[in-house]
């Protein structure tokens, strides 16, 4: 292993010469083009969504009120030492 290949993450993968080239450029050509169908499918499908009254996100958490059962936390009444 040669000093300068532990520093290159795409040592012996990218090689912009030969045919890494035309690959590289085809892995990018359709890496934009699937950008872009995701870009015009997200605000569709969330129009989609909010027609059938579906809205994204995190649930709104609302503290629980529940009365406490017999294993709950009771307060402790501290009396003066004697």
């Amino acid at each position: 292993m040669a000093e300068g290949d532990a520093a290159d993450p795409l040592a012996g993968v990218y090689d912009p010469t030969g045919h890494g080239r035309p690959l590289f450029a085809f892995f990018a050509a359709m890496a934009e083009t699937e950008r872009e169908n995701i870009r015009e499918s997200t605000p569709e499908g969330l129009d989609t969504a909010a027609r059938k009254g579906k809205h994204g996100g995190r649930t709104h958490v609302r503290p629980r009120r529940d009365p406490p059962g017999p294993y709950a936390l009771q307060p402790v009444r501290l009396r003066a030492a004697p």
